[in-house]
Order: C-alpha cells, then structure tokens, then sequence
C-alpha cells in the first residue's frame, strides 16, 4: 500500500494540470484512503463533465484489482497528449480511480505476520 500511495504522490507532482489526490475517507485503522482525481482540457472553464469511478482492492486478497488500476492509471497519463483516444478519453471525462478501497485489509495481506487469503476489512463487528 505504501508504494501505491508513493507512487500516486509522485503522479500529483509529474503531471500537476491533470491529477489531483483527493482523501476519501479514513479506515478503521486509521489509514487514508485516497483517490485519483484527473481530468484534461476543457471546451470551457464551466463545463461540466460526466465522471468515471474506477476502483480496487474492495476484497484485499484479490491483489489483481489494485494492479489493473495502477496500470490503467499510468497508461492513461503517459499516453496523455500522444495517443489521441487517449487524450480524448481524458479530456472528456473526469476520471476517478481508487486503486485501494480495502486499504486495511491490503496492507494485512501483505504483512509479514498477516493472513494472505484475509478478504474482509479489519473492522470488529459485534455479535
């Protein structure tokens, strides 16, 4: 999780017109749970473009999901400016991804002393 959300960071600073993190929400644990917010040119200052929501890592141990977003992601933005569907795609849009929505139950499938086939979130529940 911690090099997702490195590498996230490093987006918000490689491409400052486009990204934008934006904090979601907090889990049980305490971690943030953030988002990828981008978007290219627009026809005009006030226009209003329909939203993309893509995320991952709802079950934490399906790893595959988080790395399809991060790969989406950067494909997206590398190709931004170049690949002309690319660029259209973006600037039609306002794309969101959450590469990691379970951002508990991730990090403990990756833990050392962590369960690799935990699905859930770390939440206690009561009975």
């Amino acid at each position: 999780l911690e090099e997702i959300t490195e590498w996230m960071n490093t987006l918000a600073k490689d491409y400052p017109d486009l990204v934008s993190l934006v904090d979601v929400g907090t889990s049980f644990e305490g971690r943030t749970i953030t988002a990828v917010k981008f978007t290219g040119k627009s026809a005009g200052s006030n226009e209003t473009k329909p939203g993309l929501w893509l995320d991952g890592g709802i079950h934490s141990r399906e790893w595959v999901s988080p790395a399809t977003n991060v790969y989406v992601l950067g494909h997206l933005l590398a190709d931004y400016g170049s690949d002309e569907e690319t660029t259209k795609l973006i600037d039609g849009l306002e794309w969101w991804i959450l590469p990691v929505f379970n951002v508990d139950g991730y990090s403990y499938t990756w833990a050392d002393d962590g369960d690799r086939m935990w699905r859930k979130t770390r939440s206690t529940t009561s009975s």
